[in-house]
């Protein structure tokens, strides 16, 4: 199971003086096939895709050997750091689902599905607005150019059981099941099917018949949040 590409994102300054975030490929993963393949696939998609709270693309290209891709700088930090520093609310976690599944909406009118929705790939600008990012894993709805092999792609804890299980490919649905993960992660301080490995994480994930409810980690939560997640 992976979830992103090797590579990392810093800040830095376009040429304009623009402060951006960078992102670049090491030389060595971007000559291996099946890397540059989901790298390309990456630029392609940000560089159609003028969405909703979806990450702006603003360059890519290629010097001395090294991939990048610049995109806007998002002034915040992600979902996951601030559910660990204790900085959300439940309203905060209401806010940030509604503005991320306008995202998944977009996507998906737009023939795409993410694949890798979790806390991590959600930035919270410091005015609380919310930014999908990292498509390293997206592609197209009908795309299977990505998928020649039966491994499994995303992050364990937050992958659609359906995909475990191999009933179908990947759909709007499963974005939207691995918001309710991210959720449910966010307000409760773990995945819904939490345990001591991956591959056991995976196999409870695809056993389960329901998620459980945030009430059994959280009495205090409200029933129309618990309904809603």
């Amino acid at each position: 199971s992976r979830s992103r590409s090797p590579g990392g994102v810093s800040r830095a300054l376009a040429p304009r003086g623009e402060p951006i975030a960078l992102k670049l490929l090491s030389p060595h993963v971007g000559e291996e096939p099946e890397w540059a393949a989901r790298w390309h696939r990456e630029v392609e998609i940000l560089r159609a895709a003028e969405l909703p709270h979806v990450v702006r693309y603003r360059q890519a290209g290629r010097i001395r050997g090294v991939h990048f891709l610049a995109m806007e700088l998002i002034v915040g930090r992600s979902a996951e750091d601030l559910a660990r520093a204790g900085e959300l609310t439940p309203l905060d976690v209401l806010s940030l689902g509604e503005q991320v599944a306008t995202a998944i909406g977009a996507l998906d009118r737009a023939g795409l599905v993410h694949r890798d929705v979790k806390p991590a790939n959600i930035l919270l600008a410091t005015d609380g607005a919310a930014t999908l990012v990292d498509f390293g894993l997206a592609r197209g709805a009908e795309d299977t150019s990505l998928t020649a092999t039966q491994e499994i792609l995303g992050t364990p804890g937050f992958i659609a059981p359906e995909l475990i299980r191999g009933e179908r490919r990947e759909w709007v649905g499963s974005d939207l099941y691995s918001l309710g993960a991210t959720l449910y992660h966010l307000l409760t301080g773990e995945p819904p099917f939490r345990r001591s490995n991956w591959l056991a994480c995976l196999k409870a994930t695809a056993g389960a018949l329901q998620a459980p409810r945030i009430s059994d980690r959280d009495p205090t939560v409200s029933a129309e949040l618990d309904e809603l997640v």
